[in-house]
């Protein structure tokens, strides 16, 4: 599965920048759907991610980077569609390859209000991490806006392949 993401990534990446949000989805040696739903950031090191495979869901902050001394610690993932309220996730940040970090939570009820507000969405999307210092000083946040094109039609496939209801 990283292998298939990173090079969703790439032509992610390499699409035109109107095609803000994409989906894949493939059959799995089990019988079910794996299938990511990835958005794009105003950054080309980041991107968001909504991933099924088999009986887990998942949402993330993923940045690409070669820094892989970072320690697991919790974090807050932050996301908002428009006008609507943040959406507050209990998170692990992480590394997740030799080539990317993550903040991910496995909050269905959550990810599933993100994915509705997702899918209604007109303007803009923000994401964000906090994670927690020892003190105020060391904490580190980060925040970066999305655009919404296509999320519609994107998170309609991703649902019907999840089997999410909505």
């Amino acid at each position: 599965m990283k292998r298939l993401l990173f090079s969703f990534w790439v032509v992610f990446m390499s699409c035109s920048a109107s095609a803000a949000w994409e989906s894949n989805v493939q059959d799995n040696i089990f019988g079910e759907k794996d299938a990511l739903l990835v958005g794009q950031l105003n950054v080309s090191n980041a991107v968001s991610l909504f991933r099924c495979s088999g009986d887990e869901l998942s949402f993330s902050y993923i940045e690409f980077t070669k820094d892989s001394n970072i320690k697991d610690k919790p974090a807050d993932l932050l996301f908002k569609v428009d006008g609507n309220n943040v959406i507050k996730f209990d998170a692990t940040f992480r590394v997740k390859n030799d080539k990317a970090v993550e903040a991910i939570s496995y909050d269905e009820e959550k990810i599933t209000k993100a994915l509705s507000e997702l899918k209604s969405a007109s303007s803009k999307y923000l994401i964000g991490v906090n994670i927690k210092g020892p003190s105020p000083d060391y904490d580190y946040k980060i925040s970066h806006p999305g655009d919404v094109a296509r999320s519609t039609s994107e998170v309609n496939k991703f649902i019907k392949a999840c089997d999410i209801k909505l």
